[in-house]
């Protein structure tokens, strides 16, 4: 685990200098995740565009973003992608995830 997650240094490092800290997760079968801790009982797992998390950051293309609630995991509450592989796409992606996350869905609005 130590090998991936110097292979992701300055994607944690980014995404814990804007107060998401963040570790690098196995998530079963030898598939990994970068996992990004949120206010509010969520968290984000960060992926490759098309699969899990590579190994090895050169083989890394694109990023998955997906929010969770902590208690309610299965599906996420938004979910988005980039082919662009850079670590500024990364920390955009994120912010758009969250602002996504933080406005109602349009089968909610009006509802209460």
């Amino acid at each position: 685990m130590a090998v991936g997650a110097a292979s992701y240094a300055a994607e944690i490092a980014g995404l814990d200098a804007a107060g998401l800290p963040t570790t690098l997760l196995h998530t079963g079968g030898g598939c990994t995740a970068l996992q990004a801790r949120c206010a509010a009982g969520r968290h984000l797992l960060i992926t490759d565009a098309q699969d899990s998390l590579a190994w090895s950051r050169d083989a890394q293309q694109g990023w998955a973003v997906g929010a969770y609630r902590d208690d309610a995991a299965e599906e996420p509450e938004s979910f988005h992608t980039t082919n662009d592989s850079t670590t500024p796409a990364l920390l955009t992606l994120v912010r758009h995830t969250l602002r996504s996350v933080r406005q109602p869905r349009a089968q909610d609005r009006g509802r209460r």
